[in-house]
């Protein structure tokens, strides 16, 4: 498993949020999300080519155009699918830690 002290961190706020985290995708850097809330992806994650760690509900090694598409038509974050788009691009996964609320995108 991945460690994510050392990756940077951006609250999410929407489409201004979305930019920066393009630019960091695109220096193929990766980035911690904080969504701000709980977020639920149970009924989304299977098409998404994750694998569920049940003891703590995250789900790992998603396709992050899924992943982040499916989050933004479900929970109204429209900017994250253009995220994901990004993140695809650069060649990354994403974790999601729905009950902390952040999504990470990494290599």
């Amino acid at each position: 498993m991945r460690s994510y002290e050392n990756l940077p961190v951006m609250a999410w706020g929407g489409d201004r949020s979305a930019m920066r985290v393009r630019a960091q995708l695109l220096h193929e850097e990766p980035v911690i999300l904080n969504m701000g809330r709980p977020f639920d992806v149970a009924s989304q994650a299977g098409g998404c080519g994750c694998r569920h760690v049940a003891e703590d509900g995250r789900y790992l090694g998603c396709n992050p155009a899924r992943a982040l598409g499916a989050l933004a038509g479900v929970d109204g974050w429209t900017a994250l699918d253009a995220v994901g788009q990004a993140a695809t691009r650069a060649g990354f996964v994403a974790d999601l830690d729905p009950g902390h609320g952040r999504i990470v995108l990494h290599d």
